[in-house]
Parts: C-alpha cells; sequence; structure tokens
C-alpha cells in the first residue's frame, strides 16, 4: 500500500529506512538525555547560588535592563486629518525604543515640548 509519504519519497528517489536488528531505540536514548539533563541538573543544585545564578544568566543581553532606561530625546509632527490637527510626539531612550503619543483634547504641540525639559533623563516606565 502506498501512503501520501510513500508517494513522496518515491517522487524524490529515496527510500523508507527499515530498522535494522542493531539500530537504537529512540525511546531508550531519550531517557539516556534525559538522565544526563538530570545529573547536570543535580550539579547546579549542589553549587552555591551565586554560580548557579551567574552560569544561567552568562549569556542575558544586558542592554534592555529597564532600570537603565533613560529618555534621550523628544520630537513632535503635526498631521492633518482633514480639518483638524493632531500632534503626535516622540519619545527616543538610550537602548533604541522609541514611544509615540498624542497631545489630546486640543492641545497644542506647545505643551508636550514644555515638558521636555523635565522628562528628559528620566525612566519612561516612571513618567
Amino acid at each position: 500500500m502506498n501512503t501520501p509519504s510513500h508517494k513522496l519519497l518515491q517522487k524524490f528517489g529515496l527510500k523508507e529506512e527499515t530498522p535494522t536488528p542493531n539500530a537504537k531505540n529512540p525511546r531508550r536514548e531519550f531517557f539516556k538525555k534525559a538522565g544526563l539533563g538530570g545529573m547536570m541538573l543535580s550539579g547546579f543544585m549542589f553549587s552555591s547560588l551565586e554560580d548557579t545564578l551567574a552560569q544561567s544568566t552568562s549569556k542575558v543581553n544586558r542592554n534592555s535592563s529597564p532600570s537603565d532606561l533613560k529618555i534621550t530625546d523628544m520630537r513632535y509632527a503635526v498631521v492633518m486629518n482633514g480639518s483638524a490637527r493632531c500632534p503626535v510626539i516622540r519619545t527616543d531612550t538610550n537602548q533604541g525604543i522609541l514611544g509615540l503619543g498624542e497631545v489630546r483634547d486640543g492641545g497644542s504641540w506647545r505643551y508636550a515640548m514644555f515638558l521636555k525639559s523635565r522628562i528628559l533623563g528620566m525612566n519612561p516606565c516612571n513618567v
């Protein structure tokens, strides 16, 4: 009986692998690897907490630490929507993140830019 997978293999001139008597059992290999993982985990359990944290976080990118995030610039653009004007504010940070907002309730962009000197250098998570 030719199943769709058999037909696909025949189309590319491949043959299905038949298990040989000496072939390794994939289930047994899984349990061997799981046992090795458990041994590695137990190695972490018997080391100090500082060593474990240092090892597990050694490849973490520290550039996106929220505590070091600072506002570096603030700009505006006035977008026209028919007869209405909508000032859009762009806030840039030292980590390449930007935030967009708008001045609401018919306010002018001048009100938002008035606050620029007050929020430069602040963490945007706290503004």
